[in-house]
């Protein structure tokens, strides 16, 4: 009798412990849950702050470039505008081997890239003295829209966002009409100077700044997966046994 209760009450301890044990995992699993919903918003509202800033400053505003530049430097708006042609070449190009780079590298750092290749180009245009030099301009264009805008952006969203994706994809794309409306206001003055007839220069130095603020905050929160996704792919990968036996 004294040996049966001894082991009915290490059986009850047992139940006990792994009850516990449940319950703190159910547990941990609902805070893990809640902080990578929690995240997930602020990931749409970096998205946003991209598309606001680098569709709105570097693609949105290039109009208005168009008479100030050529005025300036004496150059034909016909040559002027193949820079646009050098853009859109880039950005396919690189649309191509898209997915190839974003497994390798990974979202976060194709982002940075991309940034910096919006810097490079706004410096480029705002010393220029060629037609040529804005050429080489406009691949760096095309090469960092496409890795901070519409085919990023539609990556980030379908990775993070599990419903309402649509929805979520249009209130980022949004940006851009928003941002095209402030934008416009913000740069046009700067551009058009009276007292400064390079005033383009300057116009595209502030957007040079303003891509490094930007860029530099949205590179600092931005995560490339939900919290724990990793670390559970990798934990079921490696449980799973190679040659499984049922004898």
């Amino acid at each position: 009798k004294w040996g049966r209760s001894s082991w009915s009450n290490k059986e009850l301890v047992f139940k006990e412990s792994l009850n516990l044990k449940a319950k703190g995992f159910v547990k941990e699993t609902l805070m893990e849950e809640r902080k990578k919903f929690e995240y997930k918003w602020v990931i749409v509202a970096l998205c946003f702050l991209m598309v606001f800033t680098c569709l709105s400053f570097c693609s949105g505003t290039k109009s208005l470039y168009l008479a100030a530049v050529t005025e300036a430097l004496g150059l034909k708006r016909s040559l002027f505008s193949l820079n646009d042609s050098c853009r859109f070449i880039t950005t396919s190009i690189v649309s191509l081997f898209f997915g190839t780079l974003i497994g390798k590298f990974g979202a976060r750092k194709l982002i940075a890239a991309g940034f910096i290749s919006l810097i490079i180009s706004m410096l480029i245009n705002a010393h220029a003295e060629s037609v040529y030099q804005f050429y080489v301009g406009g691949c760096f264009l095309g090469m960092g829209l496409s890795w901070t805008t519409t085919t990023m952006i539609g990556y980030v969203v379908n990775k993070w966002c599990k419903e309402n994706r649509g929805t979520i994809m249009g209130f980022v794309l949004a940006a851009n009409g928003l941002g095209g409306a402030l934008v416009t206001q913000i740069i046009s003055p700067i551009i058009y100077n009276e007292s400064e007839p390079f005033g383009y220069r300057n116009a595209y130095k502030l957007t040079a700044l303003i891509l490094l603020v930007v860029g530099t905050l949205v590179v600092l929160l931005f995560r490339n997966d939900p919290e724990g996704k990793k670390s559970n792919e990798k934990y079921v990968k490696e449980k799973k046994p190679k040659n499984p036996s049922w004898s």
